[in-house]
């Protein structure tokens, strides 16, 4: 798991202390780290346990309302350890609970996982063979999965149109609906401002492109189960050429696997075809998909790339200071202005 360097918090030893009545596993002392801040809102903390090892500490924001939802979610994560996939699963507190409750915040604690985040933009073959393998792993165990009753509608299975698309085509209804005032609220500096005019460019020269591509599938059912929903290279954490590590389920609920495939694979191969193919091949393998699911992953991976962007003028505060979100804004531009349609052959409707 990466570490983002944050200022200190004072209060912190200070948490520590009130949590460890509820998780005596920590240590009373001992470097805090603020570790990850992510847009969910949630805060993760590299602590100390009483062994000395490291645990993450994730706090979840007073705003946050799905609690029946997360502790669903704390379900899912356990029978995936069960089923050998390397997550980090919450320990319970005092009284048997994994979320536990102070002024400032919902307080989860979890182990710290092992190994580097993957970089983006592979070719090597090896480190892709092992990743799509423990993807196809995580999702054959995800299917296995047997939701409770009340909580079907966020981690059941079930046959119905993908809700990914659906999502896709409104969110790409709501740009093009507010196209006159898209990027305004930027410095005027000139490569600020450029890179405005790259992002607009690029909604002007794809958005009906991919809505064509996403509108027959709105229609079409698929087998849908639990699926990741926010696996990214940065998510999934490698040492020594295997996985030893997802991170961030916190998006988790049910959806297509293509969901998944594009997401990691839109970062991990970018605009490369024999790379996609290859990884979609390795997928295959263990978890074989239809024509119709191959064209979904298109479809989701050229909607996730233009709506990533798109979300970069929601954050113009960030987007304007930061040069990592202008660097990641930069890349995603990249796939659309330098198009080399990723999965050669098996896209071609």
């Amino acid at each position: 798991m990466s570490v983002q360097p944050h200022h200190a918090n004072p209060n912190w030893p200070v948490v520590i202390q009130s949590l460890k009545k509820q998780w005596p596993v920590l240590a009373a002392t001992g470097e805090t780290i603020v570790a990850s801040g992510g847009f969910s809102g949630a805060l993760v903390l590299k602590v100390r346990g009483s062994d000395g090892e490291f645990l993450a500490l994730r706090r979840w924001p007073t705003t946050y309302r799905e609690i029946r939802r997360l502790q669903g979610l704390h379900r899912v994560l356990r029978h995936l350890k069960q089923c050998g996939i390397p997550v980090a699963v919450p320990l319970s507190s005092t009284v048997n609970e994994t979320l536990v409750s102070l002024s400032d915040g919902l307080w989860q604690l979890e182990p710290w996982l092992p190994g580097d985040p993957l970089n983006p933009n592979t070719t090597n073959h090896g480190l892709i063979d092992a990743v799509m393998q423990r993807m196809a792993q995580l999702h054959a165990a995800l299917a296995q999965y047997q939701a409770p009753p009340k909580e079907e509608q966020w981690f059941g299975r079930r046959t119905a149109p993908s809700p990914t698309v659906t999502e896709r085509l409104e969110l790409l209804n709501k740009y093009a609906a507010r196209r006159m005032s898209l990027g305004a609220g930027f410095p005027n500096d000139a490569e600020t401002q450029d890179l405005i005019r790259r992002i607009l460019t690029a909604f002007d020269g794809h958005h009906v492109r991919i809505r064509n591509l996403l509108t027959p599938l709105s229609d079409q059912t698929f087998g849908l189960q639990p699926c990741w929903r926010d696996l990214w290279y940065a998510h999934v954490l490698m040492k020594d050429d295997h996985v030893t590590g997802f991170l961030d389920s916190a998006a988790m609920r049910t959806a297509h696997v293509a969901t998944d495939v594009s997401r990691l694979l839109g970062g991990l191969c970018g605009n490369s075809r024999d790379t996609w193919d290859y990884a979609i091949d390795v997928y295959c393998r263990l978890h074989p998909l239809s024509p119709v699911e191959l064209l979904l992953i298109h479809a989701l991976d050229q909607s996730g790339v233009l709506l990533s962007i798109l979300n970069w003028l929601e954050r113009p505060q960030e987007l304007a200071s930061s040069s990592e979100a202008r660097q990641r804004c930069e890349s995603l531009l990249i796939r659309l202005e330098q198009p080399e349609a990723p999965g050669g052959a098996i896209f071609v409707p």
